[in-house]
């Protein structure tokens, strides 16, 4: 590979006279420079000695064009590192002069000019020399194995690096093999930096770690213009994949809106772009990029390509994406107009959350002229930022994608959407906006609805004004007719208080039977109520209770619903749909029925509720159970004979008594004694005591008591509740019996099934107040001499505090992410890390 492109180093040369001698420079062999070059040179020592052996294995497989063969990776804490590829190997050459070249001549290189191999600096080979004094290097070359030993510094040498021969006997191997120490304890160290270096390299590998089985990785790699998108870890930075390395990309005036864009494809993750061969310069050490002019501008270049490819992707997608969420919302029966607002809303808000669900349909329907890897990216991104992306195409041209792909599904509200094209909405205020454009064009519907209606009812019964319905709308969770609307009221607000308007202003002057939605504001504190009406659909019912109570199909909920998607409508009102009381009496309510029903309305109709039929009560003997899921303490299932009770009257239910027992005690109670009653009443407490039935608090003393004689059981019930308080580790993991065992626990016999419940039980016991303070003090007093007198307490504390250098994050996120299979192996991971800080 290239590695550095020589149009950036070009000047103009001025000659002065031609008496002047041009001399050559040269690099001395001063054991203080090439010391300098060895240690002095990594930012990273281990991690690009590991990289750079890495590669030049992969190299030596490309050169053979054997890549289907995967190198092999030993760690462990004998031999240390160990990489070995299977390629033609090194020639020695006469007196080993080839190995010499390679191994001991900085800037010696055989890669410079080949375009598919890593490299090309002439300092690779020499980077284990950062991380130890010396290292061997075994070449299988022509029938030959011949074995070197590499010193940074050698006494034979002059204090320069050597190379001496150790061994040369014959084989019928080819390849080379490179063996690294590695200092104490950092093998897993190791493991992780092999892991992380193999992320999209496109080196196939075995690593043999330790014990471990061998563990196969054919990584991914990024071909140039492409880009990958990390899932698993966060950042929000820019890598070129150039060789299989990954270089940061830093941030530069030269291309920052390209820079802007690919960080926002990434949404808050690493997205790395593949370059192609000759086309960047890595600084020598291979750890960062010469950001040189020519660099810059193929960093500008390929990031255009890549935006260019989303450019073509998004007006596609955000028609797909508008046109799958109407057909949602008309499938699950939302009204035009509620499903208009709530997409515009969306578009420039993300309110909707649920719009996850639409994934897989979004990406089954990719065009097929779009590249899949693209589609997904884009997908996922309108998903999480609908705004940004409604941001980057422009306003005027979602404009038009929208009301295209709303006509097609709400052709009967195809008005909307002319309007949309015409009205001067902007981005900004945009759930009032929206709001106020769609209301003042469906709520005049509305209101002329209404008005008909009420003045059919009012020709109908013209002799009795009680017989008109009373319109009412929906606050909260009930009807109510307690709203002001502004153009009846007296009250005026201006910014010098409230002042009463005259009878005959007129301003309280309005079209008989027309309420003004836009002008009704809460009779509490005069804010006013934006929201809109289901058009056409209304809920009548004899009485304001009926009315209330009423059960609404699940089809005009989703109009609720669709309308609660946002905050500031969700404030004002919680439905939809508005209601009318209408009596009974001389068939008022069968003809508002059939007013309604001849203009065209959906009419639900009120739940009228069922007379009960109250029989007298009979004495029994059975309780209701105990189950604190309820708000009162007490299931709706009736126990006969109980085993248990317990005594809380509702004042100590609901109260702050110190009586009452913490609910996760009283779960773990009822679990292990099912036949647990409530009871409410001191006399009924009493009776059953009589009868033999054991009260909860005397019966946990007894537990305990029984407990205490069990010392081993209880000293590790002890341990786990410690150990699940101090250590970050998950349930899931603490479970696990190697974890157990290396924290200090007694591996729990599997037969014992409450364990875990008991230990809990437990610690509830000794903070809670329920109890008697002899009891408490004989509770503590018991735990705490059991946890002083422990042997493993030393221990535990130790490993609790060596796994205190790992978030409870980071450790459950490794743990969910290994599979089944892999788990022990994680348990292994966990337990070297806490040997190792312990």
């Amino acid at each position: 590979m290239q590695v550095i492109n020589g149009t950036e180093f070009t000047q103009n040369e001025i000659l002065v006279g031609q008496s002047f001698v041009t001399r050559s420079f040269g690099v001395t062999d001063d054991p203080m420079l090439m010391s300098m070059l060895s240690t002095g040179f990594y930012q990273h020592p281990l991690r690009t000695m590991i990289q750079e052996i890495m590669f030049n294995a992969w190299d030596a497989h490309r050169m053979a064009n054997c890549q289907d063969k995967p190198i092999d990776i030993y760690i462990n804490d004998t031999t240390g590192l160990i990489v070995r590829d299977y390629g033609p190997g090194i020639e020695p050459g006469e007196n080993d002069n080839n190995m010499h070249q390679i191994y001991c001549m900085y800037g010696g290189s055989t890669k410079r000019n080949l375009k598919n191999q890593t490299g090309g600096f002439g300092l690779g080979s020499k980077s284990p020399f950062a991380y130890t004094e010396s290292f061997t290097v075994t070449s299988h070359f022509g029938g030959t194995k011949n074995m070197y030993l590499i010193s940074r510094v050698s006494e034979a040498n002059e204090g320069k690096p050597g190379m001496t021969c150790l061994v040369r006997v014959p084989t019928t191997e080819t390849g080379l093999m490179v063996t690294v120490p590695l200092k104490k304890d950092s093998e897993f160290r190791a493991y992780d930096l092999v892991k992380d270096v193999l992320f999209l390299s496109g080196i196939k590998a075995n690593i043999h770690y330790m014990d471990d089985p061998v563990e196969l990785i054919e990584s991914e790699s990024v071909t140039p213009g492409a880009y990958h998108v990390e899932k698993t870890r966060t950042g929000r930075n820019i890598y070129a994949v150039y060789g299989g390395v990954r270089y940061l990309i830093p941030e530069n005036p030269e291309y920052k809106d390209e820079y802007s864009f690919l960080r926002l494809l990434a949404n808050n993750k690493n997205i790395y772009v593949g370059f192609a061969p000759d086309s960047l310069s890595p600084l020598p050490n291979r750890e960062g990029l010469n950001m040189g002019e020519k660099s810059k501008e193929t960093v500008k270049a390929v990031f255009e390509r890549c935006t260019e490819k989303f450019q073509e992707t998004f007006n596609p997608l955000i028609k797909l994406f508008f046109q799958t969420l109407f057909e949602k919302h008309k499938k699950e029966g939302v009204q035009g107009h509620f499903a208009f607002y709530n997409a515009y809303d969306i578009a420039f808000t993300n309110s909707y959350n649920d719009l996850i669900d639409l994934k897989l349909k979004l990406i089954e329907n990719k065009p097929s002229n779009i590249d899949l890897n693209v589609w997904k990216i884009a997908v996922e991104l309108i998903l999480v930022k609908t705004g940004a992306i409604t941001n980057y195409v422009g306003f005027d041209s979602w404009k038009v994608i929208f009301a295209h792909a709303f006509i097609e599904t709400f052709p009967d509200h195809k008005n909307l959407a002319f309007k949309l094209l015409k009205e001067p909405i902007f981005k900004t205020g945009i759930r009032k906006l929206a709001l106020n454009f769609v209301a003042n064009i469906y709520n005049t519907r509305f209101l002329i609805d209404q008005m008909t209606f009420i003045k059919k009812m009012k020709e109908a019964f013209p002799n009795d004004d009680t017989l008109i319905p009373v319109l009412h709308f929906p606050i909260g969770n009930k009807y109510t007719t307690v709203i002001q609307e502004r153009s009846k009221s007296n009250k005026q607000k201006t910014k010098w208080g409230v002042g009463t308007l005259e009878a005959d202003d007129p301003r309280l002057k309005r079209k008989d039977g027309l309420v003004d939605l836009n002008a009704v504001y809460h009779k509490t504190d005069s804010t006013k109520l934006n929201f809109m009406m289901m058009q056409k659909t209304i809920i009548i019912a004899k009485t304001i209770s009926t009315l209330n109570s009423t059960h609404i199909p699940e089809k005009f909920r989703n109009n609720k619903k669709t309308m609660n998607s946002v905050y500031e409508y969700q404030n004002d009102t919680s439905c939809v749909l508005p209601g009318y009381v209408v009596h009974k009496r001389q068939g008022a309510y069968e003809k508002a029925l059939e007013i309604l029903t001849h203009m065209g309305f959906i009419v639900i109709e009120g739940d009228e509720p069922v007379k009960a039929v109250v029989k007298p009560k009979k004495a029994s003997s059975t309780f209701n159970k105990l189950a604190i899921e309820f708000a009162d303490w007490k299931s709706s299932e009736l126990i006969d004979n109980p085993t248990h009770f317990l005594y809380l009257t509702t004042h100590m239910i609901h109260g702050c008594s110190y009586l009452k027992p913490a609910p996760s005690l009283v779960a773990w109670f009822t679990k292990i004694h099912p036949k647990t009653v409530l009871v409410g009443y001191k006399k009924s407490a009493d009776k059953l005591h009589t009868k033999g039935v054991i009260p909860f608090h005397e019966e946990i003393e007894n537990w305990f008591i029984q407990l205490s004689t069990d010392e081993e059981r209880m000293r590790n019930l002890i341990r786990g509740q410690i150990i699940r308080k101090k250590s970050n580790l998950s349930d899931e993991m603490i479970f696990h019996p190697l974890i157990q065992l290396e924290l200090g626990m007694e591996p729990i016999d599997p037969n014992d099934l409450n364990f875990w419940a008991d230990s809990e039980a437990l610690k509830v016991i000794k903070s809670s107040e329920c109890f008697s303070y002899n009891f408490n003090e004989k509770v503590k007093k018991r735990i705490e001499h059991l946890w002083d007198t422990d042997p493993e307490k030393q221990n535990i504390v130790k490993m609790c505090n060596s796994l205190q250098m790992f978030t409870s994050y980071a450790l459950s996120s490794l743990w969910s992410s290994a599979g089944s299979d892999d788990k022990d192996k994680v348990v292994d991971k966990i337990i070297a890390a806490m040997k190792l800080f312990s």
